[in-house]
């Protein structure tokens, strides 16, 4: 059966159909059936432009262009577990409508660069709209925002994009303003950041730390004080203030990220305790290095040796004197060295140093080879003990002030040592200092 279409001539009336004139209309079926081919195109050009501006009338109607894949904004993430590692890929889009309706509904895509198919999609009516998948191949992912409404009208957003790799961001916030499609994608690479690198064999060691007396520093000995020759010298470095270490780092496959360690597992602060033998020789006749040498002072000389003595109470002491007590000098710099081991002890355990120097265990998203992992080891490490010694330099300074003298302090810790020598010369001659009054 054919079926014709005809136009109803425009001297007839719907409502009054009766009352054409049939032959008319007959004369318009024929005519209509014997039109040409570029008469039927003309009638399809005319409907399609009377239909597209009906359409206008409410809105121009929505057409999806292919949206042109860019690479990931030359951003590289790196991923390394094993073989069978995976990633999780997180992308979040936020977005205010612009323009169209107000009923939409946003979808985002998930999808790897080459494959048509969709790893994971999600919609919503509200933002942000969050899809998320688990892959385990290399490539370019890409994730892709339309919006849609019941009408099929055109719809535009402000959009703003995260991109997230195991729940951490890769690159900054993508945004795309008044637009009715959005992409944003991410090369994902698995790549074995440890294959020159050891591996650890067991729980990480937390370094011991302590400081060492480098012996003395005779050239001390020629620098000239306000206070006369240089008798003694506890001294330490605040800019390079601890042996040389050495490193050592290996990736942890149980938990997949780098590990350090410092050589012979030991941080040693370095300090100088120097006795300056030749200035005593030439300031001091007789020099009493230990209580047999008391044996040499003459009786006659008792109370002048013990009025020697007791001038080393002061700090600075004993300028003149014919006998003087070296290890008060001793004792006295020793003083110096246990106050400064003491609050070693007492901040490293407050600021948890030990476990502070190693505590940076960056995965291979951070630092994927074996070089770059023990360049910034080395530099967190020394970074972490610059940051503390920094704090004891101002700490050991803040105590040295709160004495009106540290020096006359230290020297009034030593007064035990000058007095067992008085006690050892009084019993030597049988005599008690009272008697030199």
């Amino acid at each position: 059966m054919q079926l014709l279409n005809f136009i109803i001539p425009q001297s007839c009336n719907l409502s009054i159909f009766q009352s054409c004139n049939l032959s008319s209309i007959n004369n318009t079926i024929l005519l209509r059936q014997t039109r040409t081919p570029i008469n039927r195109l003309l009638y399809i050009v005319f409907f399609t432009f009377l239909f597209t501006l009906f359409s206008f009338s409410y809105g121009q109607v929505k057409i999806k262009e292919k949206v042109e894949i860019k690479p990931g904004s030359g951003f590289l993430v790196i991923k390394n577990l094993s073989k069978n590692s995976t990633a999780t890929i997180e992308v979040i889009a936020n977005w205010t409508r612009k323009c169209g309706p107000e009923i939409v509904t946003a979808k985002v895509d998930l999808w790897k660069e080459g494959s048509n198919d969709v790893l994971a999609t999600s919609s919503s009516t509200g933002t942000p709209v969050t899809v998320s998948t688990t892959v385990s191949e290399e490539g370019n992912y890409l994730a892709n925002i339309d919006f849609t409404n019941p009408q099929g009208h055109y719809n535009c957003a402000d959009i703003t994009w995260q991109f997230l790799v195991d729940g951490k961001q890769q690159g900054e916030n993508e945004t795309c303003n008044s637009c009715g499609s959005s992409s944003i994608s991410r090369y994902v690479k698995f790549s074995e950041c440890r294959e020159d690198a050891p591996e650890c064999d067991g729980e990480q060691k937390m370094p011991e730390i302590n400081a060492e007396n480098e012996g003395p520093i005779y050239s001390l000995c020629d620098k000239q004080r306000s206070d006369g020759i240089l008798r003694g010298e506890f001294s330490k470095s605040w800019n390079w203030p601890y042996k040389p270490i050495n490193v050592l780092a290996c990736f942890n496959k149980q938990t997949n990220k780098w590990q350090y360690e410092i050589s012979e597992n030991k941080i040693i602060l370095k300090y100088n305790l120097t006795i300056c033998y030749e200035n005593l020789n030439s300031l001091y006749p007789n020099l009493i290095g230990n209580l047999n040498d008391l044996y040499t002072i003459p009786k006659n000389d008792f109370c002048l040796a013990v009025r020697n003595f007791e001038k080393q109470y002061k700090y600075g002491g004993g300028r003149g004197n014919t006998y003087y007590i070296v290890e008060a000098t001793v004792k006295h710099e020793e003083r110096h060295r246990d106050d400064y081991l003491r609050m070693l002890n007492k901040l490293k355990n407050e600021f948890d140093l030990p476990n502070k120097i190693v505590e940076y265990n960056p995965d291979c998203n951070e630092i994927d080879n074996y070089n770059d992992a023990l360049q910034k080891g080395a530099e967190n490490i020394r970074d972490k003990l610059r940051n503390f010694i920094r704090k004891f330099k101002d700490k050991w300074t803040e105590w040295k002030d709160s004495f009106s003298s540290y020096e006359q302090y230290t020297q009034d810790r030593i007064h035990s040592i000058i007095d067992e020598y008085i006690r050892q010369l009084e019993s030597i001659y049988n005599l008690k200092r009272e008697d030199c009054k």
